[in-house]
């Protein structure tokens, strides 16, 4: 796509946390583009930076004893991260709608789903609550939420856990925003439930046309609903490109690890093939990082590795990956610094 409809282009974003141990650096240099109607998918295990990424661009990491510390976040000619807390509030109820990982802690508990979904519509929107309920009524039923009519009447807790994730998704699109961000949309709920939220989810990116960035460890999600996927550890990127490509041709060793850990049920594996795992654990993120940060547990590893922190580069078109070793031809990569 050309820069008309790119909506969001992140570089070098880095984000740390003083603690009392020291400075973790959650997020360490990364850099990411969203296009007008593309989903996103960013994929990782727990605490490798997803979350926190998308919490710094609209300036929700605490500080302290968080703080974003470099990067620019452009929307349009707009840097999120220099923007006042006045004008970040408007782009995070108007521009960009984020749906959290638990919708029960999320939701006020106090008040009725209708005054959640309105309350918005009226400050930013400038409605009365006449319209803005209105409005609320049709979000729901938008989002499959049956009777929508009375349901604006009941609270949070009167509502189970996939149709409270439906409420939120209502939430974020309230305002028409440009870009939805979906921080684990499917976590806690069974099977079905997760089929439908992500059903959902697709439709919507259709006849919504907005930009979305789903945040998940679940690949088998990322490979339904992504077109680009980012995969990350210890607060980097190191794998991006299209999914299909991503997917099908991993070029970096622990994106290959990720895959081979996830059951496959094609003609090329067999149902009773063991899944392998990724030996070692990530690494202490409060502890300096000399080299790549995926060295102690991976089985190509030699000398370089342990010294140079690869940064991403071209593998072919759009894909690209952070890693000295080419796995395809088994060879050290010819790549100059």
């Amino acid at each position: 796509m050309n820069d008309v409809d790119r909506v969001l282009k992140v570089e070098d974003l880095r984000t740390e946390f003083h603690t009392i141990g020291g400075v973790v650096k959650a997020v360490n240099g990364v850099s990411f583009h969203l296009d007008r109607g593309e989903v996103l998918g960013v994929v990782g295990e727990s605490g490798c930076g997803k979350s926190v990424s998308m919490m710094s661009l609209l300036q929700l990491i605490p500080n302290p004893p968080g703080r974003v510390v470099g990067g620019t976040a452009f929307l349009g000619d707009r840097d999120l991260l220099s923007m006042s807390q006045s004008e970040i509030r408007a782009v995070r109820s108007v521009e960009i709608g984020m749906i959290f990982q638990d919708p029960m802690t999320s939701l006020n508990p106090v008040l009725t789903i209708g005054i959640q979904i309105a309350e918005s519509l009226v400050e930013h929107k400038e409605m009365s609550w006449r319209a803005a309920l209105d409005r609320s009524i049709e979000l729901l039923d938008k989002v499959g939420i049956p009777d929508p009519a009375e349901r604006i009447k009941d609270y949070p807790h009167q509502f189970s856990g996939g149709m409270r994730q439906r409420v939120m998704i209502a939430i974020a699109l309230a305002c028409s925003p440009r870009i939805l961000i979906a921080d684990e949309p499917t976590t806690a709920l069974d099977v079905t439930i997760q089929a439908q939220i992500l059903e959902l989810l697709n439709d919507l990116r259709g006849s919504e046309g907005m930009g979305m960035i789903l945040i998940t460890h679940d690949l088998g999600v990322i490979a339904r609903l992504a077109d680009r996927v980012a995969v990350m550890y210890a607060g980097q990127i190191v794998e991006t490109g299209a999914a299909v490509e991503v997917y099908s041709n991993p070029s970096h060793p622990y994106t290959q690890g990720l895959l081979e850990s996830l059951p496959r049920h094609d003609n090329e594996h067999k149902v009773s093939e063991r899944l392998k795992s990724i030996d070692g654990q990530p690494p202490n993120m409060l502890d300096p990082i000399d080299g790549c940060p995926f060295a102690p547990r991976c089985k190509y590893v030699f000398d370089r590795c342990r010294s140079e922190d690869p940064n991403l580069f071209v593998q072919e078109g759009q894909h690209r990956v952070a890693c000295w070793w080419d796995l395809e031809n088994e060879c050290e990569r010819n790549i100059e610094q």
